[in-house]
């Protein structure tokens, strides 16, 4: 094909740098020419190593400054500087709102741009209001900009339901060794019940509920804390985990970077995996439940609620302690087998890297 594609992350948090890493393998494996343009805090992270790594002697870096307030102009500077044919933005959604605001996209070069978080981040009249301006947004850049497509993350658990949607892409290798060992070397004994909030852990996915939903049931269960845990998440609810403890359950927190063995690792060692959250969009680690076999119980987010109860994965509530208590306990007499028809990352990225 022999096109240049700049693939645009400044950020290493979440998936945003594995997203990266997927696109740029399949620009490698076309025979294209990857730019990658990210921070230096990005190139310095553990997530790069991870996801970029086997790749960085095959592509040009161009280190970019934080996008802070400026991303239309930053953009504009990188087209400027690298004239390529297509730029790929995986984390699109604040991208997409800046260019509509200031009347689209009209480069030369193609854009494609991944909205990855679809709907309102909470809940109330605000929340709705925001979603409805963020949409009437993204509808505008699409009928004004006809070099930049839009394309929204979707679930991987489920056929993709438009041409805008994106099937978050799914990967679970974990083997029955590996499980073991990560059960042993975390203290995962056998006789509890062990759930899990795995990933990158702040305020959205709601740990101080989860420990107060479990807070009638502590006796015979464990609650797992692995992922990048945001200053103050645990701390703040101290002694709610105290509480849990004393009262017969196991807390175990394993505050780092995981690869993505290890989230693998972590989703089959488990009993459940907790999915509440206060934004609404996509998870990667409901398409690796669903591939090892791991039961879920999803509140909140209502893109993973129907995800949940359409392939029948768990239980599902509300983000209320009531209703969250109420669905981990039923989680307990469910099992759930390994789903097969899941997004792939051939799939997301061919998608995200198609010609117009």
């Amino acid at each position: 094909m022999d096109r240049t594609v700049v693939v645009y992350e400044p950020s290493p948090a979440g998936h945003r740098l594995m997203y990266a890493g997927l696109v740029v393998d399949r620009i490698l494996a076309d025979g294209d020419r990857p730019v990658l343009a990210t921070t230096r805090a990005a190139i310095d992270s553990a997530a790069f190593d991870e996801f970029l790594g086997r790749s960085a002697d095959r592509l040009r870096l161009m280190v970019t400054d934080e996008p802070v307030g400026q991303c239309v102009a930053l953009l504009n500077s990188i087209v400027d500087a690298v004239t390529p044919d297509l730029m790929v933005v995986p984390d699109g959604d604040r991208v997409a709102v800046a260019l509509a605001m200031r009347g689209g996209w009209h480069r030369r070069a193609d854009l494609t741009l991944l909205i990855m978080r679809p709907g309102p981040a909470g809940h109330g009249p605000a929340s709705w209001l925001r979603n409805v301006l963020k949409r009437t947004l993204l509808l505008s850049l699409r009928r004004s900009s006809p070099r930049c497509r839009v394309l929204r993350l979707a679930p991987g658990t489920a056929p993709a339901v438009d041409d805008f949607a994106v099937r978050d892409p799914i990967t679970y290798r974990a083997t029955a060794t590996q499980i073991d060992e990560l059960r042993k070397e975390w203290g995962l004994d056998s006789d509890r019940y062990w759930y899990a909030v795995v990933g990158a852990i702040g305020p959205r996915k709601n740990v101080p509920l989860i420990l107060a939903a479990l807070a009638d049931q502590p006796a015979g269960i464990g609650l797992l804390l692995a992922g990048r845990v945001e200053p103050g998440i645990v701390p703040a609810d101290r002694a709610a985990a105290t509480t849990f403890e004393r009262d017969g359950g196991k807390l175990v927190v394993v505050d780092r970077f995981l690869s993505d063995a290890e989230v693998d690792a972590a989703v089959g060692a488990v009993d459940c995996v907790v999915l509440a959250h206060s934004n609404d969009g996509s998870s990667g680690l409901l398409g690796k439940a669903a591939a090892g076999g791991t039961t879920v119980v999803a509140a909140g987010a209502s893109v993973l609620i129907a995800a949940v109860e359409s392939l029948g994965l768990g239980a599902t509530s509300g983000l209320t302690v009531r209703g969250l208590a109420a669905a981990l306990r039923s989680a307990q007499r469910l099992s759930v087998e390994p789903h097969t028809d899941l997004g792939s990352p051939a799939e997301f990225a061919t998608t995200l890297l198609a010609r117009r």
